[in-house]
């Protein structure tokens, strides 16, 4: 994972191990004789938690926009025909 970096730079991945999430991320610094290297492990587990029931949210909510414009749909347009049916029973008549 470090292998071939450049003084002063950063690599970072995310690593999944028993239904966690980590985020790893390396620095090599260089000292006065010598490189060396920085690493850091954090749970990131929650932020795809969250992601995830952001997601479910966002389904939920689209479908019921979609079954609201659904409703509207049929309202406007039984409302638009009315007059095109009063019409054809006029001319029946």
């Amino acid at each position: 994972f470090a292998h071939g970096m450049s003084v002063n730079s950063r690599k970072s991945r995310v690593v999944t191990e028993n239904k966690k999430y980590y985020i790893q991320t390396i620095s090599k610094i260089q000292l006065v004789t010598k490189s060396c290297y920085i690493e850091t492990v954090d749970d990131i587990t929650s932020v795809y938690s969250d992601r995830d029931m952001y997601c479910t949210i966002y389904q939920f909510i689209l479908i019921g926009v979609a079954l609201f414009a659904s409703i509207l749909l049929v309202i406007f347009s039984k409302l638009l025909t009315r007059p095109l049916v009063k019409l054809k029973d006029a001319s029946k008549e």
